[in-house]
C-alpha cells in the first residue's frame, strides 16, 4: 500500500513526521479511525507502507485532547 491508499481509507493524517531512513524518504503518520475513535500509526519508507500499528484510544487526560 502507498500513502494515497492509506489516506483514501483514513483521510488526512492527524499527525505526521517526515524523516530520512538509510537515505530513503520516510514518514510516520497517525490517522484517526473515523467511526471507532481509535488511532492507527503507519510508517512509510519511500512511499510504501512498512509498518502498521493500532494505537487504541487516547487517554482522557486533557493534554491528549488538545485542551
Amino acid at each position: 500500500m502507498t500513502t494515497n491508499d492509506i489516506e483514501a481509507l483514513y483521510g488526512a493524517p492527524h499527525y505526521r513526521v517526515d524523516y530520512v531512513f538509510n537515505g530513503q524518504p520516510s514518514l510516520r503518520a497517525v490517522y484517526k479511525v473515523r467511526d471507532s475513535g481509535t488511532f492507527t500509526a503507519v510508517t512509510f519508507v519511500d512511499g510504501v507502507v512498512t509498518e502498521l500499528e493500532d494505537l487504541g484510544t487516547l487517554p482522557n487526560d486533557p493534554v491528549f485532547q488538545g485542551r
